[in-house]
């Protein structure tokens, strides 16, 4: 009768971390996507306030982005991250076009999604 009882509770235990390392991945996923919009919202304010010519407000923006991104392991997300950080390189010499140029091509690539 011992038997009976032990079986069942290792068949629940067994299927709750099934079920917990199931939910674990998926929750992972969510994060992931949830911190790409995080990162392109930062990227787009710094866009928008680099328009106004406000560089070191755009700077704190871009940094954020970088942070948020650079814990991020998808193709997208490295692939734009790597267009921000030149970014960042080019709008830390002055040169605000180029600086744009790399920014908005580090939207468009985040735009697509992780």
């Amino acid at each position: 009768m011992t038997r009976t009882i032990v079986a069942p509770i290792v068949l629940v235990l067994s299927l709750s971390t099934i079920v917990g390392v199931s939910n674990f991945s998926t929750a992972s996923i969510v994060s992931a996507q949830m911190s790409t919009s995080v990162g392109k919202m930062h990227l787009d304010e710094g866009i928008k306030v680099l328009k106004t010519g406000d560089t070191r407000g755009a700077l704190m923006h871009l940094h954020m982005a970088d942070k948020i991104l650079s814990k991020i392991a998808s193709s997208p997300a490295t692939t734009g991250r790597m267009h921000l950080d030149e970014g960042i390189k080019v709008l830390k010499t002055g040169d605000t076009r180029g600086a744009l140029m790399h920014l908005l091509i580090a939207d468009k690539i985040l735009g697509k999604g992780s």
